[in-house]
């Protein structure tokens, strides 16, 4: 039974040093709900228009766009105040 705890934590060892390596990377930012959210946290904060088209480092094309309620906007906020990386694994923990 002691192995199979050892096998456990291995494997999620392992695979929480690829997760943590692939946003220590900022691979996987751009064009993702994640670089929408960020950027409508940024937008609310500064009170400009959620949901005018205006490409960003991390959103680049239409397809991209803050489709949700305001609230959801200003929920945003905190995050985008924090650096891009950190932000990035509060969202994703």
């Amino acid at each position: 039974m002691v192995w199979v705890g050892l096998v456990v934590g291995l494997i999620t060892a392992v695979a929480g040093g690829i997760y943590y390596a692939r946003i220590q990377r900022f691979w996987g930012i751009t064009q993702t709900d994640f670089s929408v959210f960020y950027d409508a946290g940024y937008r609310a904060d500064r009170h400009q228009s959620l949901y005018e088209y205006r490409p960003t480092r991390y959103t680049t094309d239409r397809e991209y766009l803050f489709k949700y309620a305001p609230p959801f906007g200003v929920a945003m906020i905190p995050l985008s105040r924090l650096p891009v990386q950190l932000a990035i694994r509060w969202w994703y923990a």
